[in-house]
Order: structure tokens, then C-alpha cells, then sequence
């Protein structure tokens, strides 16, 4: 299981694409782009990163982040069902989190 460690103030963040990754076609507005910003999808997805999970533990920390964060959680929940195994995909591809953030929408790539 992976644990995940959410600061209560998130700084902003100078982000930057350095691979080049096909956007996922369609949008995430719709979904969770208001909710869940960038800052907040590569600071959930780095401890992530860090502990190389299985599949299934990817997707556990994912909805466990939906549970904790302050964004409306079935917006969150139905962003993890529609994305979860391209973000698990992403990751076993050892991408960081930026690049993985603006696969799914969520970051300017």
C-alpha cells in the first residue's frame, strides 16, 4: 500500500515539459482541471514516483488522494477512473510527474 503525504500548502510551482508526450485527446476540463490543478496532480504523483508501486497500489493512492484532498471527490474519483491506467501506464514508463500531469490535461505541456 502506498501512503501519501499531502502538505497543507501548496507553493507555486514553475513547471516545465521536458519529454515530448502525446496529449490525451479530449480534455480534462470537464472532469477535474478546476478541482485538481497542476501543482496538486505532480505533488500527489511524486511520492508515487518515488516508491515505484504495483498497478493496483498506484490506483489505491490515487482514490486515497481523492479521500484527502479538498477538490469535490467524485469529479476526482471519475478523473482516476477515466485516466488511472493511462497514469499507470505513464508511470511504469518512468515518467516524472510533470510530463505524466500534462499527458492527462492537467499541466500546460
Amino acid at each position: 500500500m502506498v501512503k501519501l503525504i499531502i502538505p497543507s500548502l501548496m507553493g507555486g510551482l514553475t513547471l516545465a515539459l521536458a519529454a515530448n508526450i502525446p496529449v490525451v485527446p479530449g480534455s480534462a476540463d470537464n472532469l477535474l482541471r478546476r478541482d485538481l490543478g497542476c501543482n496538486i496532480c505532480t505533488q500527489v504523483l511524486e511520492p508515487i514516483l518515488a516508491l515505484e508501486p504495483e498497478p493496483n497500489a498506484i490506483v489505491g493512492a490515487l482514490d486515497n488522494a481523492c479521500r484527502s484532498l479538498p477538490v469535490d471527490r467524485q469529479k476526482c474519483e471519475n478523473f482516476v477512473s477515466v485516466y488511472g491506467s493511462l497514469i499507470i501506464n505513464l508511470v511504469q514508463q518512468d515518467l516524472g510527474a510533470n510530463a505524466i500531469c500534462a499527458a492527462v490535461g492537467l499541466c500546460e505541456a
